[in-house]
């Protein structure tokens, strides 16, 4: 199956990674950086008939936990709320360049699972993305996020008197870190570590 994947930023002056990936073949069919979603219809081509699937910046989005009664209907459900301008914003970007999106995914939940408790980091031009959990991560500027997975690691080394695991697909800059335990991952272009992740994302926004 091929699938065309592309990142859009929190607003429309912002770049869009994007990639045209085989999943059969486990192979890149293209890839590449458009400067911002005005470009975004070049990619009318490239899409042809494939799946679209858009990822969105996390740090446009609340990810919580949510405890429902056990006989909790649909009215419960639908009373969580729920950010529909950002998302009718998304959509309407991608529908204006001619596209048709068939699944939308908050970034980090593209990242690598680890079954150890692991957390992911993956650089994405001037951005970190961190997956914590199976539903929660961050999303940010790397100098910014980089200072705040400094605060999570000594709060979770004095909580539990241990170092933080963390799996990096990136060769990101953690050697001023204390309290982590850096798995290094082979090196991938970062979009396509993601569009390996979309195919086990059943997620959709």
């Amino acid at each position: 199956m091929e699938q065309l994947v592309v990142r859009l930023g929190a607003n429309p002056n912002e770049p869009i990674h994007w990639i045209v990936w085989s999943s059969q073949q486990d192979e890149i069919i293209a890839s590449g950086e458009l400067p911002d979603a005005t470009q975004l219809a070049t990619l009318a081509d490239r899409a042809g008939r494939r799946a679209i699937c858009a990822l969105v910046p996390t740090s446009d989005i609340l990810l919580k936990w949510v405890e429902l009664p056990a006989k909790a209907g649909r009215k419960a459900i639908a009373a969580i709320p729920f950010n529909k301008e950002k998302l009718t914003g998304w959509l309407n970007i991608i529908e204006q360049a001619g596209l048709a999106c068939d699944q939308l995914i908050p970034d980090v939940l593209a990242l690598p699972l680890a079954d150890t408790g692991a957390w992911s980091i993956l650089a994405l031009g001037e951005q970190l993305l961190v997956r914590k959990d199976n539903w929660a991560g961050l999303q940010g500027e790397r100098d910014w996020l980089i200072q705040a997975i400094n605060h999570l690691a000594r709060q979770h080394a004095k909580q539990t008197e241990q170092a933080l695991l963390v799996n990096d697909y990136s060769a990101t800059d953690l050697e001023n870190i204390e309290n982590l335990d850096v798995s290094v991952k082979p090196l991938e272009l970062p979009m396509k570590v993601l569009a390996q992740g979309v195919k086990s994302a059943s997620f959709n926004l």
